[in-house]
């Protein structure tokens, strides 16, 4: 019996038995922000054919930027002239340079 294998009388046992009920079976719960959301890689590294490495963004964590070609039209048809114009294709261009490079 566990009273003989522990080498306690009934009291003990009983003490051991009230103190072992007492604790939490799930301790980690108490650590748990609740649910977790899945991780997504920057990054996926793959084996190539030849032996060596693929390192490659994932393109699905990548910033999306995007020039609004609507909002441009709409501003550059209220240029007063051509330096205006000219002014603004220039932003234009460089915006989408800058998306590019993003």
């Amino acid at each position: 019996t566990l009273k003989r294998i522990c080498g306690v009388d009934e009291e003990d046992l009983l003490d051991m038995l009230a103190e072992i009920r007492a604790l939490d079976p799930r301790p980690g719960l108490a650590f748990s922000g609740g649910a977790s959301d899945a991780i997504v890689a920057d990054v996926e590294v793959r084996a190539a054919n030849d032996g060596s490495w693929a390192v490659e963004l994932n393109a699905d964590t990548l910033p999306r930027v995007l020039v609004d070609n609507v909002y441009f039209a709409r501003v550059s048809s209220h240029a007063k002239d051509q330096a205006e114009k000219d002014f603004l294709a220039e932003c234009l261009q460089n915006a989408n340079w800058l998306t590019r490079k993003i």
